[in-house]
């Protein structure tokens, strides 16, 4: 067990630094279309591009993010519950998460089948959308994993996992 969460953390950590890589080549971009607008020289396609790397690096940060304990919680509801019953709403709103996340991954690979039959590409670029559906549909997939092992060391380990 302690091999596959040792996994799931590399996945974890290599999905956040591509999307950290992504953030930076937007931030990049942002500012190279700037300076060559202001030269009368704007780099077309930087709206699509803003729109498939945003979408992007959201979904490579979301298991790091679950991991890191980074998601904003109602710690005002709760902090007043034994230990136990803690516990068990952890559980259950994990549980919840973890079904939500199934349904996101498997309508994300429909959607990038459909887009890939499709053939449907971007207005000024023509760059394909299938690629980014399925990217997503494999970090929503990731975070499904990641959801199941806190639910598992919480059970196993009686607490939240560290």
């Amino acid at each position: 067990m302690q091999t596959f969460i040792r996994a799931v953390l590399k996945s974890s950590k290599f999905m956040n630094v591509v999307g950290g890589a992504i953030l930076v080549f937007m931030m990049l971009l942002t500012v190279l279309d700037v300076v060559l607008r202001w030269l009368g020289i704007p780099i077309a396609g930087t709206y699509e591009l803003m729109g498939y790397c945003g979408a992007l690096v959201i979904g490579f940060a979301l298991a790091q993010t679950s991991l890191d304990d980074a998601n904003v919680t109602m710690d005002i509801l709760t902090q007043r519950l034994p230990p136990m019953r803690k516990d068990v709403l952890l559980v259950i709103t994990k549980v919840a998460c973890l079904i939500l996340f199934i349904f996101i991954s498997w309508a994300l690979f429909l959607k990038g089948s459909d887009l890939q039959k499709g053939k449907e590409v971007s207005p000024t670029l023509r760059v394909p959308f299938y690629p980014v559906a399925y990217a997503l549909a494999v970090c929503s997939f990731l975070e499904c994993i990641v959801l199941l092992c806190d639910v598992v060391c919480i059970v196993v380990q009686g607490g939240e996992n560290e």
